[in-house]
C-alpha cells in the first residue's frame, strides 16, 4: 500500500458476511490502530468485502513498518469471528500531503 492515495481494499471472505451485524476491519502499525473500518464503510457481498482508504487515511501509515490488517465480524446470534491477520508493506511517496 502506497502512502497518500486512495486504495479500494477487496477481501475474499469464506464465510457469507451479508447477514453480519458488525464488521470491523483493524489496521495496525506495531502495536498502534492506525485505522478502523466499520460496516458501513464497506461493500459486502457473500464472498468479498471491498472497501476503499482515503488519501488522508493513507498518509496516517508509516514507512518503512508493515500494516497487519484483521476482519472481525458478529452475527446476530452472538457468533463472532476473526480472520487470519494480513501483512502488507507501506510504501513511501516523494512529495508529501494530500494532492
Amino acid at each position: 500500500m502506497r502512502r497518500g492515495t486512495t486504495p479500494t481494499h477487496i477481501f475474499e471472505v469464506d464465510v457469507d458476511l451479508t447477514e453480519a451485524e458488525a464488521i470491523y476491519i483493524t489496521y495496525r502499525q506495531v502495536e498502534d490502530v492506525i485505522l478502523e473500518k466499520t460496516i458501513e464503510d464497506m461493500t459486502i457481498e457473500p464472498e468479498t468485502i471491498t472497501l476503499s482508504l482515503t488519501q488522508e487515511e493513507t498518509l496516517a501509515f508509516r514507512v518503512p513498518l508493515a500494516v497487519s490488517i484483521q476482519i472481525r465480524a458478529k452475527f446476530p446470534d452472538g457468533t463472532a469471528i476473526a480472520s487470519n491477520i494480513i501483512h502488507t508493506d507501506v510504501e513511501a511517496i516523494l512529495k508529501g500531503g494530500e494532492i
